[in-house]
């Protein structure tokens, strides 16, 4: 998603292996899968389902660990 409004401090050690806190401020992108240390945003949602950033990483993730499995 977009923030639209509002400003925060976001962990995105999970999808990304930041360890540090990143500030999001109005027209930063939000990942799926992040979530908020500090502060308030409204964002506008732009993929939801099978179509989020984490479920991306999640496929990406199984499709290598099936084409190691299988030796391709």
């Amino acid at each position: 998603g977009v923030v639209v409004d509002g400003i925060s401090s976001v962990d995105e050690a999970m999808l990304t292996g930041e360890s540090d806190l990143v500030l999001k401020e109005v027209g930063d992108e939000l990942l799926s899968g992040s979530y908020i240390a500090s502060g308030q945003v409204y964002a506008r949602v732009k993929r939801v389902g099978a179509n989020n950033y984490a479920n991306k990483l999640m496929m990406e993730a199984d499709s290598k660990a099936s084409a190691q499995r299988t030796g391709t």
